[in-house]
């Protein structure tokens, strides 16, 4: 048993020995093994991943052309819209405010060249006669001085008539659209780039238009007057002559008619649309006027002490109030006793007015060019008359027909 004992205690380390041995002989072994695994699986995700990033690269085209057709169809879907408003432009008198508000805003880049470039021909010679009046001392006779203010005066309305011109003519609007169009975001603006010299060939060639456009206005004048007068106290035939000769003025500066066939053209258009110009400008007036409520709002929400100093304490009457704006006495005892803070804010407030004013004027210009533009696409002329009612006898005269008793 000792010697069993002792013989297994000697053989004990040995074995330990052998085992150590072979499992570390082992060891290099199970990591190469362990290392062609890993390879061989990299390799299955490898190849396993190349599939599905195919595919999803072809989802991902497939989405992405799917995405394209999809703005274009909305894109089209869009100009549709776009094309249909325009046509049903005179459906409603929202759509017709609408409309001239997106013309109004489209356009005052040009007609703000055209202003300018009118403003400078206006003050081109009133600075200048000034001048030569002060040169050779003919400022102080009286009649010199009387007839050139009202030359002036003359020549500024004149310059006004040909920008007003400019404006409702379809023709010079081309090139401002055309570069309007390229330049994308500055669409709005309508190309401030229009050049001076375009607009100043515009006016020249607007010269033609001014004496028929100023006898226009002088018998749409009478024409009103005259038929407001005979139905005094309501005048609502004064108010249908307005709206019939409403588009007189587009007529005669593009299709070069007299001022008496343009009104004529203006009643063949006009008719059936004049109840819809009156709730349409309607309509623009109560836009405007919120507008100016807004701002004149503002000025005296920021500076609460600007009505009492403008109106003065002397002013007791609305009329009194009114003069004082009218003759710059209000404004004059604002920069005379006000702040700097009440002197800033009555330059804008002017500034603010002078844009409202042009934009005003420009708005309602626009509606005028609409209705004339939409009207004259949907007229259709009348049918010839009949030969047999040409050709039929005359009418009995006014004693033959009041003798009812009589038979034919």
């Amino acid at each position: 048993m000792a010697t069993t004992t002792v013989a297994r205690a000697s053989i004990a380390p040995t074995v330990s020995r052998a085992i150590a041995r072979r499992s570390s002989r082992s060891r290099p072994r199970v990591a190469r093994v362990g290392a062609r695994a890993t390879t061989t699986t990299r390799e299955t995700r490898a190849r396993t991943r190349r599939p599905t990033t195919t595919t999803t690269r072809a989802a991902t085209t497939t989405a992405t052309a799917t995405a394209t057709a999809t703005r274009r169809t909305t894109r089209g879907t869009t100009t549709t819209t776009r094309a249909t408003r325009e046509e049903d432009a005179l459906a409603t008198a929202i759509g017709a405010t609408a409309a001239a508000l997106a013309r109004t805003r489209a356009r005052t880049g040009r007609a703000l060249t055209l202003a300018l470039v009118a403003g400078a021909w206006a003050q081109s010679v009133n600075l200048g006669g000034t001048f030569a009046l002060a040169l050779f001392r003919a400022h102080e006779v009286p009649i010199v001085a009387a007839a050139f203010a009202l030359g002036v005066a003359a020549w500024k309305f004149a310059c006004a008539q040909y920008a007003r011109t400019c404006v409702l003519r379809r023709e010079g609007e081309k090139e401002g659209e055309a570069r309007s169009d390229r330049r994308g975001a500055l669409a709005a603006v309508n190309s401030m780039g229009w050049s001076v010299r375009a607009a100043h060939g515009e006016l020249k060639d607007a010269r033609g238009v001014l004496a028929s456009l100023c006898v226009l206005d002088l018998r749409r004048l009478a024409s009103v007057a005259w038929n407001s007068l005979i139905t005094v106290p309501i005048p609502y035939l004064g108010l249908i002559k307005l709206l019939d000769f409403a588009v007189a003025g587009p007529v005669l500066v593009n299709e070069g008619k007299t001022p008496r066939e343009a009104m004529a053209r203006s009643r063949e258009l006009m008719y059936g649309y004049r109840v819809l110009l009156m709730k349409t400008t309607f309509l623009c007036s109560t836009v405007c006027a919120a507008l100016v409520c807004g701002t004149v709002g503002a000025f005296v929400a920021c500076v609460p002490s600007l009505p009492n100093l403008m109106l003065g304490a002397e002013a007791t009457t609305v009329g009194e109030a009114a003069a004082g704006f009218i003759n710059g006495a209000a404004f004059d005892r604002v920069w005379v006793l006000g702040t700097p803070l009440e002197r800033a804010a009555t330059f804008a407030l002017l500034v603010c007015g002078l844009v409202l004013s042009f934009l005003f004027t420009l708005g309602f210009r626009e509606l005028l060019s609409l209705f004339y533009e939409e009207t004259t696409a949907r007229y259709s002329p009348p049918p010839p008359l009949d030969a047999s009612a040409i050709d039929a006898p005359n009418k009995p005269s006014l004693w033959r027909r009041a003798q009812f008793w009589r038979k034919e």
